[in-house]
């Protein structure tokens, strides 16, 4: 079996978890008018993950409207803000199922025929360097990375799933794939793949259970 999911659901809370700092630093107006720019250029943020132009002239592209207390500079710091924060996710629950230790620190206990695990994410190529540098134990657990700026589509986009399927050699039956929009679940399961919308990992580790995940009982290691 393949597990796939995306790093927002893995650690990491996403581009959309910034108008919180945005509120935090600018207030509640400032943050409202972000996002409402944000959703009003998404065909070029898209672009953007498609990895068809640089981050920076998406972000010039969002200041060239109205006036910002923040320049492109400021953008990208606050976007690299959000990347740091090590909320749970799926990556806790994936740990569960292979015996893995975690940042607590339980002994590894290895379970034969473990699930691989992927990651398939829609990311600024740029950013991607900047999360394997802070959280290099993600990369390590996984199998595969596929990158939608190196394959030119983000999972929403109707032949991105058959691709993925038919350049890897996959069986539609083997594979579950987790997020947190329903688009990119709609997309996965139109093509025969299981889907699971990401909410919070207790959720996630039922939805898995009930598919036949069979989890480790961690053990605490004697100090």
């Amino acid at each position: 079996m393949i597990i796939m999911t995306d790093l927002s659901e893995v650690l990491i809370k996403g581009v959309y978890g910034t108008e919180k700092i945005v509120a935090e630093r600018y207030g509640e107006a400032v943050a409202k008018r972000y996002v409402k720019r944000r959703n009003a250029i998404n065909d070029i943020f898209c672009e953007l993950l498609r990895g068809h132009f640089s981050e920076n002239i998406y972000w010039d592209v969002f200041l060239r409207e109205g006036e910002w207390p923040f320049d492109r500079d400021e953008l990208k710091e606050i976007l690299s803000i959000n990347m740091i924060d090590d909320i749970p996710g799926t990556l806790s629950v994936y740990q569960r199922i292979i015996g893995y230790p975690d940042h607590i620190g339980y002994e590894p206990k290895k379970i034969d025929g473990s699930p691989r695990f992927w990651l398939v994410s829609d990311h600024i190529a740029g950013r991607v360097v900047e999360i394997e540098y802070m959280h290099p134990d993600i990369f390590d657990l996984t199998t595969n990375q596929i990158w939608s700026f190196i394959c030119s589509q983000i999972k929403s986009d109707p032949n991105f799933f058959p691709e993925l399927i038919s350049t890897y050699n996959l069986a539609h039956d083997e594979i579950v794939f987790i997020d947190d929009l329903q688009t990119n679940i709609d997309a996965a399961t139109s093509t025969g793949i299981t889907g699971i919308l990401f909410q919070n990992p207790e959720q996630l580790e039922k939805d898995l259970a009930e598919l036949g995940f069979v989890f480790a009982e961690p053990f605490k290691i004697n100090r």
